[in-house]
């Protein structure tokens, strides 16, 4: 293989490894793609609430649950709960875009914090503080669709959960119940307010980021992405499909690559034929570069 070739599978396998490590990207529908770093946090969040869950209601004295859930029931189901989390951090160390996962794990913890809260015998459960952190931490990554889909939910599921314990809430209306239900929707605007700005910068990076600032257009990087988005998007189509079908690209910049735009245009139709040619099954040709074998 010749240092040509060695350079583009160097240079491939670092923007994969960027990708992994840090690199801001989105979905087809603009949702932003968290790193595995980002992903891996909140998995490890996840289990760290877990834990805390197991130890509240198994060493919080006598009364470890209300009396329509037995502990037994309790800890079956958050076992259950750990073992999705497991499964689904495992998942997500191979595939990192993958939005349906990040929906169903964003509800199985809603879920499991309204769980938690049915089966607490403490009025004003701690149960209560895992929504925020399920707003906050989805907002936070996953950007306003998912902040808003999370907020959606979590309310949905406090109203449920406090319509199921109407009787207990009736009892406890208080100034510090008042107050805390205050505190917790001056926090969920608050958190909205700072995602909607950390997602404006986001976007705003990007967009410097992708495009070359002497002609506007985007950069040989961004290119890059976006016809490696759309061949992974038709590979998927095909194989689903079961149609043989893929397509090639062929790269080239003036005046680097001829002294005109008809000699540009033909080295890169002889770049983008190369490619379909010594590939095989499509590919992103740069004029003057090897084919990877």
């Amino acid at each position: 293989m010749n240092a040509a070739a060695e350079k583009y599978r160097d240079s491939v396998g670092r923007r994969q490894a960027d990708r992994r490590r840090g690199g801001e990207r989105r979905d087809g529908h603009g949702v932003r793609v968290p790193p595995w770093e980002e992903q891996r946090a909140q998995y490890l969040t996840r289990l760290l609430f877990w834990a805390l869950g197991l130890a509240y209601f198994n060493l919080g004295g006598a009364l470890h649950t209300r009396a329509c859930v037995s502990l037994a029931a309790f800890n079956t189901v958050l076992l259950l709960y750990g073992g999705e989390i497991a499964f689904f951090m495992r998942h997500a160390a191979r595939r990192l875009e993958v939005r349906w996962r990040w929906h169903v794990t964003m509800w199985v913890d809603m879920l499991a914090a309204s769980f938690a809260i049915l089966a607490d015998p403490a009025v004003i459960s701690p149960g209560f503080l895992a929504y925020l952190v399920v707003i906050i931490g989805n907002g936070m990554r996953y950007g306003l669709h998912l902040f808003a889909e999370a907020v959606i939910g979590s309310l949905t599921c406090a109203l449920l959960v406090i319509g199921l314990r109407l009787i207990d809430y009736l009892d406890a209306v208080s100034v510090s119940a008042a107050f805390f239900l205050l505190l917790f929707v001056i926090i969920v605007l608050y958190s909205y307010s700072l995602t909607a700005t950390i997602d404006k910068g986001r976007k705003q990076l990007e967009t410097e980021r992708d495009l070359d600032h002497l002609t506007g257009l985007l950069n040989r990087r961004a290119l890059h992405e976006r016809a490696e988005r759309l061949q992974q998007r038709l590979s998927e189509w095909s194989r689903r499909e079961n149609i043989d079908l893929s397509f090639s690209i062929g790269m080239g910049r003036f005046p680097d690559h001829g002294a005109d735009l008809k000699t540009v245009i033909e080295r890169v139709d002889q770049a983008m034929h190369r490619s379909k040619l010594e590939r095989g099954h499509g590919g992103i040709l740069q004029v003057g570069q090897e084919a990877p074998v």
